[in-house]
């Protein structure tokens, strides 16, 4: 099985986290995984950090330049989102000059996805399974989030880019999502999964030790946010 893994930003849990794990199990299976990045993730650390652990079982290739820019509102989204479309099918067609490809996975999901629910996946003929960490317009039925207006309309291009032919699999971090898939029937309870959060603990010490490192009081609240602070993790209803 050869399973090409698209993913142009280095930065964030995409390249370092998932698309390690990705791979570690690719490898397990007996799979030839082949990634291809950008030019802005050269020397990054999560690049090397993949290099280093796999070595020769993993073949990476530069694809094109792209912008890693956001802009706020709704262009700065639309523009976002076509650049990021246009990165992945630039980047699925080089990859097919260099090897035979069976399956691509696409790390970032959440970039292209009203755009593919216009034209569907930017795997052209080949298949894909994606990885979604930014869906959210399931959140007011589970009492997490007010409705937004804009919900509706994300819901419906969300679905709509799920139901296409050539997208085989879609997984999510959100327990809550895969439970509302299973739900909802159809295309989304075929092809939704759940896989969680990634990660390794080593070095364990005890809770007293940790807080005195840190400077931390024995008897204070604290709350652990794992990762970025974003609208998504709902900060703003913690606060």
């Amino acid at each position: 099985m050869h399973l090409l893994i698209t993913e142009p930003a280095p930065g964030g849990h995409h390249l370092s986290a998932y698309s390690r794990y990705l791979i570690r199990e690719a490898c397990r299976r007996g799979w030839l995984p082949v990634l291809v990045t950008s030019p802005q993730a050269q020397g990054h650390r999560a690049l090397e950090m993949l290099v280093d652990e796999f070595g020769d079982r993993l073949g990476v290739l530069e694809g094109p330049p792209v912008s890693l820019e956001q802009v706020e509102g709704v262009w700065g989204l639309v523009a976002r989102q076509l650049r990021f479309f246009g990165w992945h099918k630039k980047a699925v067609a080089q990859a097919r000059k260099f090897t035979a490809l069976d399956v691509v996975m696409v790390m970032s999901f959440d970039s292209i996805d009203r755009v593919a629910a216009l034209v569907g996946p930017p795997t052209g003929s080949l298949p894909a399974a994606c990885l979604s960490v930014g869906v959210r317009y399931h959140w007011p039925g589970f009492g997490l989030a007010a409705k937004r207006r804009r919900d509706f309309v994300d819901r419906k291009l969300f679905e709509r880019a799920i139901s296409a032919t050539q997208l085989k699999a879609l997984f999510v971090i959100d327990e809550l999502y895969a439970e509302y898939a299973s739900r909802a029937g159809g295309d989304l309870a075929a092809k939704v999964a759940l896989v969680p959060d990634p990660g390794e603990v080593t070095n364990l010490t005890n809770k007293a030790a940790s807080r005195e490192s840190l400077g931390i009081a024995q008897d204070a609240l604290v709350i652990l946010v794992y990762g970025g602070i974003s609208e998504r993790k709902g900060i703003e209803l913690l606060i």
